[in-house]
């Protein structure tokens, strides 16, 4: 497998079939390989966005580890 990570987000092509995402707290997204290399990043991309929309809609609607509630209306 190759990839690229960073400490949030990895992206990897596994048997030259399926593109891999790992962002923590989710688990693997495949995707169907492309047949130009143009359309995966694009389809990363908005699977990326469209992630990180909905993390910061349920931000506000989660508990913390330590019982914690964040504060969400002061």
């Amino acid at each position: 497998m190759k990839s690229l990570t960073n400490d949030d987000i990895m992206i990897g092509i596994y048997d030259t079939e399926k593109l891999i995402i790992n962002i923590p707290g989710r688990t693997f997204l495949l995707f169907e390989m492309a047949e130009s290399f143009s359309a995966i990043v694009e389809q990363t991309i908005v699977s990326i966005e469209d992630i990180r929309q909905s993390n910061t809609r349920l931000t506000d609607r989660v508990s913390y580890g330590n019982g914690n509630r964040p504060n969400v209306g002061g």
